[in-house]
């Protein structure tokens, strides 16, 4: 049997605290935006006769999902009232997409859109691990053949990468401010510019040093549809005083 459609889809139900609907679906609607930035083929909010609510959400597979909810949150205050909101939750049911006849709105965003959005969506996660401290996650985002490129110093991999992070954070609190300036798509490869400030400020006290300077970073699109990093670049120096 030959499938159309989604390759993945999930439908949830629930039984909402009566007088929390209204905040419930502004909630899910700012979560489902923040899900769909992390590669989320889009969801649907219905409310049934019998008192449930059911969501319906697609994904271009299992893997892209559970990628996508291993990610920080974009939304944590919208998640924590979706979660007040709810008396009863009931077991997710994975569904197999057989055949697919829905006709998309024509506002639906295009392909393109999608891609922008969640190649943003990968430079913000990236962001928020980075900030975290999160060496797991990081090397979880990037291919195989990952090489980062640092201004004076020889190209590095994955295990190179993991230990001089690793290291930086033991030593230093670190703090970086990214603005992405260009995001550009061709096929299953992405680039994208963005503007970074990067501090540092030693653990054991004394002087912090602040770092700026541009990013360019190479993403390839992987068969499950997440976004990994593949080459990185920066120009970053010390921050003019």
């Amino acid at each position: 049997m030959h499938a159309e459609g989604p390759g993945f889809a999930v439908l949830y139900r629930w039984r909402l605290r009566p007088g929390t609907e209204e905040a419930f679906v502004e909630a899910w609607t700012e979560v489902s935006h923040d899900l769909r930035r992390k590669g989320s083929l889009g969801s649907r909010l219905h409310r049934g006769p019998d008192g449930i609510w059911y969501s319906y959400a697609q994904w271009p597979s299992a893997e892209a999902r559970g990628h996508a909810f291993s990610l920080p949150s974009g939304s944590p205050a919208a998640s924590a009232a979706m979660q007040d909101a709810i008396a009863e939750r009931f077991p997710e049911i994975v569904l197999e997409s057989v055949s697919d006849l829905i006709v998309p709105p024509a506002s639906a965003p295009s392909p393109a859109t999608s891609d922008d959005q969640a190649v943003r969506a990968t430079h913000a996660a990236w962001m928020a691990a980075l900030n975290a401290g999160d060496a797991d996650t990081l090397v979880g985002m990037t291919t195989a053949d990952v090489v980062f490129l640092t201004p004076g110093r020889t190209p590095i991999g994955r295990d190179d990468f993991r230990a001089g992070f690793t290291a930086a954070h033991e030593q230093s609190r670190i703090r970086c401010v990214s603005e992405l300036e260009e995001v550009t798509i061709a096929g299953d490869v992405a680039c994208t510019l963005c503007r970074d400030t990067l501090s540092a400020a030693p653990r054991a006290g004394g002087e912090g040093v602040e770092l700026a300077g541009h990013r360019l970073t190479i993403y390839r699109r992987q068969t499950d549809g997440r976004w990994l990093l593949a080459r990185d670049a920066h120009t970053l120096t010390p921050a003019s005083s």
